[in-house]
């Protein structure tokens, strides 16, 4: 990523490095799961959705539930400079996703409505 950033540096802001790029530090959700010390992600934009697909190379829709959020994937991005009344920065467009392995999902996750609710099967059905 470096490498294709510093080419990006090179050839379209002749070696200035614009003040936005995609490539970020995790500190910056330091404060959000998943993120923090030694974390960096990537800013990344579609204007449509990618081709999703799982490891035997199927498509997968949102009700596969696959991708996620804390999952491993392979991912295929373009970078792109961006130099114009818009702004300077390093973009990144997402283009395919495979899903490659589950892992910890980031956030709370499911919820146990047995240690949140009781069961009111046999309660009055007036209102409180």
């Amino acid at each position: 990523m470096t490498a294709a950033i510093n080419d990006i540096v090179r050839e379209v802001f002749k070696g200035k490095r614009p003040p936005k790029i995609c490539l970020r530090d995790g500190e910056e959700k330091a404060d959000t799961d998943g993120y923090g010390d030694g974390v960096m992600f990537i800013g990344c934009r579609s204007e449509k959705r990618p081709q999703v697909i799982g490891r035997d190379m199927s498509p997968l829709t949102e009700e596969d539930g696959k991708p996620y959020a804390g999952c491993y994937v392979n991912a295929v991005i373009q970078l792109w400079g961006q130099d114009n009344q818009y702004g300077k920065r390093i973009n990144a467009k997402l283009r395919a996703v495979q899903f490659f392995k589950d892992g910890k999902p980031f956030g709370e996750g499911e919820v146990d409505v047995n240690k949140l609710f009781t069961n009111l099967e046999d309660e009055d059905e007036s209102p409180v």
